[in-house]
């Protein structure tokens, strides 16, 4: 039986790898001029989007994982929010503008690639900081009484 943060570490990478296929295909539609369809998935995907930065409070606190071993191509995770916040940002100013092209490169470009980047990186993280507590346990005891 698999424990929770097992589960968690892989529902959650998935989040993120659906995230950045969104963010590909918002971009699309924002190139392709679909901008209602477009519109409606940027507010979805910026909802999700505000659970970021919970994540990752809950990654260097309640969890104890070292921010370094967060560090995505180079980027320390400070470096990575502020790249997070000035994108969206970005998407803000370039909407009110209807400057679709430009949400649509920051969506694809920056946005999506980074998305896509931290999904590994946060299921190895967490199945790592699993398997710790697994074996600082002794492992766990199913409901049948096994390990």
């Amino acid at each position: 039986m698999r424990d929770v943060l097992s589960d968690f570490a892989i529902e959650a990478s998935e989040a993120l790898l659906n995230m950045s296929r969104e963010a590909v295909r918002l971009a699309a539609c924002f190139r392709g001029q679909a901008i209602q369809d477009a519109q409606g998935g940027l507010v979805e995907l910026t909802t999700e989007l505000r659970q970021f930065p919970t994540l990752v409070s809950t990654l260097t606190g309640p969890l104890a994982i070292d921010p370094e071993r967060l560090r995505i191509r180079g980027r320390s995770l400070d470096e990575q929010i502020a790249d997070l916040q000035s994108w969206l940002k970005s998407i803000v100013e370039a909407h009110e503008r209807a400057d679709w092209l430009t949400v649509a490169d920051v969506l694809e470009l920056d946005l999506a690639p980074m998305l896509a980047a931290w999904a590994p990186q946060l299921r190895a993280c967490l199945l790592d900081r699993a398997g710790a507590a697994m074996a600082g346990a002794g492992g766990s005891l199913n409901g049948s009484g096994q390990r």
